[in-house]
């Protein structure tokens, strides 16, 4: 594990995921931004602003509102951001790379249940680095339980 991880900040993303409004075709997800001095410049979850936005997108577009420079910031998020996308034209992976964002860390990987995710792999194509933390995989699932059947 990368030393800059910080368990409080995952934490809260997945806090801040149980805030979701619940829907039958999107998962629940949580994001927190923080910067090189480890503040918080940034937090959202899914569809806080809209039915059809995502956590990752929200949080960056707060922290585009409030000026912050997201190189060198450090994106913390519950689910694999998506790569895919239904509900409009960009993906959340393609938001990541186009941000400045240097590192994320991902609670757990997407389940192939509404389209094929590759998210990981195309913000490690593009030099962000991306650490997949051990341990919150049941949570994302206790979060999300109504979709996922359990």
């Amino acid at each position: 594990m990368q030393s800059s991880y910080k368990k409080e900040y995952m934490d809260l993303a997945f806090d801040l995921s149980r805030k979701s409004p619940k829907v039958k075709e999107a998962f629940s997800v949580g994001a927190v931004i923080v910067n090189a001095s480890n503040q918080i410049v940034a937090t959202a979850y899914s569809r806080e602003t809209g039915e059809y936005d995502h956590a990752e997108e929200i949080a960056l577009l707060k922290a585009k509102r409030a000026k912050v420079n997201l190189n060198n910031c450090i994106l913390y998020c519950t689910l694999e951001p998506c790569a895919v996308r239904k509900s409009k034209d960009k993906s959340c992976s393609e938001h990541i790379i186009e941000s400045g964002i240097s590192t994320i860390f991902v609670g757990a990987r997407e389940p192939n249940l509404f389209v094929k995710q590759y998210g990981i792999e195309k913000l490690r194509e593009s030099v962000v680095s991306v650490v997949i933390v051990e341990g919150y995989q049941a949570l994302f699932e206790e979060v999300n339980a109504e979709l996922l059947k359990i």
